[in-house]
């Protein structure tokens, strides 16, 4: 996976068709948003609205067996994205810390 075309995406509003394999190998064919790339000590992640889920997911590049950039770009603010996937996450981390 090039992620230099997964920057310039980002940077650029526009949508990405991905074969995304999960962790037991099946693969699935999804259109994403892509909003931020992310580094960790192994591994890259895409936050990004899938469209096939209707929900922000996190992708692993070394999962994706291709991504294609589409020349059209997703609806709305990246920033107004980012926002909502932010809200969500603190959501998620605090009924996950109450159920504790």
């Amino acid at each position: 996976i090039d992620v230099a075309q997964l920057r310039a995406a980002v940077r650029e509003r526009r949508k990405v068709s991905i074969a995304y394999a999960d962790v037991n190998g099946q693969t699935t064919k999804r259109t994403i948003w892509p909003l931020a790339l992310a580094y960790f000590e192994m591994s890259r992640i895409i936050v990004a609205w899938c469209e096939l889920r209707g929900d922000y997911r996190h992708f692993r590049t070394d999962r994706m067996q291709r991504a294609e950039v589409q020349s059209n770009r997703y609806p709305g603010s990246r920033a107004k994205l980012l926002a909502d996937w932010r809200a969500q996450e603190a959501a998620r981390a605090s009924a996950a810390k109450a159920a504790a």
